[in-house]
């Protein structure tokens, strides 16, 4: 009877060994996904704030680019020839016609070239968006499969516990 006693408080002493091994391992799995949760939180930040900062660039850029290209307008506008005064009216207004249309080119080029840097600008804030989009992704599938594995090494721990063959 005595023995019977002694394999059965042996035997809880193995189970109980074995849960709180089991616990220490599960507590170390949680804190292990939690490091890898906010580091990946934290990459993700960086990337983000990353394409903020790189796309308020941008803007500046083709803001800056386009006030350039309205003082050019202005500057080339001044700098058309004037119309003498002591012409006949028919050559004044003739001169007049043809300044006006000179005035509508430079202006038509002006909004071409603001186009040309909006879009440009819109090319790329697409492409840092497209970019930035590839590396939140890649962060997503790191986190995953680092989950997986940490899980996966926790299941071989506890079936090793459990089973009794501890690896160290």
């Amino acid at each position: 009877g005595s023995y019977m006693k002694f394999a059965e408080v042996q035997e809880e002493q193995i189970t109980t060994e074995k849960k709180t091994k089991i616990s220490t391992e599960q507590a170390s799995k949680e804190k292990q996904l939690e490091v890898l949760r906010e580091n990946a939180a934290l990459t993700r930040k960086r990337i983000s704030d990353k394409l903020k900062l790189l796309s308020e660039k941008l803007s500046e850029d083709s803001s800056s680019e386009r006030e350039k290209i309205s003082k050019d307008l202005q500057s080339k506008i001044d700098n058309l020839p004037e119309i003498p005064k002591n012409l006949s009216p028919e050559r004044k207004a003739k001169l007049l016609e043809e300044r006006k249309k000179e005035i509508a080119d430079i202006r038509g080029d002006a909004s071409k070239d603001k186009d040309a840097v909006r879009d440009a600008t819109k090319k790329q804030k697409s492409s840092l968006r497209d970019s930035t989009s590839i590396d939140r992704e890649k962060v997503r599938t790191d986190l995953k499969s680092s989950i997986a594995n940490v899980r996966d090494e926790f299941k071989k721990k506890t079936e090793a516990i459990k089973s009794g063959y501890e690896k160290t």
